[in-house]
C-alpha cells in the first residue's frame, strides 16, 4: 500500500487529484477545509465513488453529525 499524508484539508484535495487513491481517510476536523467539506469537493469533482471510498473519524465526543455532515 501507498500512504500519503496532507497537513490540511486544502492540501488533501489537491493530493487526491493527482493521486486518485482508492480510498480517502480523513478527520471531520482539519486546519482550513473540513473532512465534510473535502469529501463535498471530491464528490463534485467525482474523485470519489466507482469503487473509490470515503471515511471519516473524528476524536471529539462532543460532535455528533448529522448525515450529510451538519453538526446536530
Amino acid at each position: 500500500y501507498e500512504v500519503s499524508l496532507a497537513q490540511d484539508g486544502a492540501e488533501a484535495v489537491r493530493q487526491i487529484g493527482e493521486r486518485a487513491p482508492d480510498l480517502v481517510l480523513s478527520d471531520v476536523r482539519m486546519p482550513g477545509l473540513s473532512g465534510i467539506d473535502v469529501c463535498k469537493r471530491l464528490l463534485g469533482c467525482r474523485l470519489v465513488g466507482r469503487g473509490r471510498q470515503a471515511s471519516f473519524l473524528t476524536l471529539r465526543r462532543e460532535e455528533r453529525l448529522k448525515p450529510g455532515g451538519s453538526p446536530v
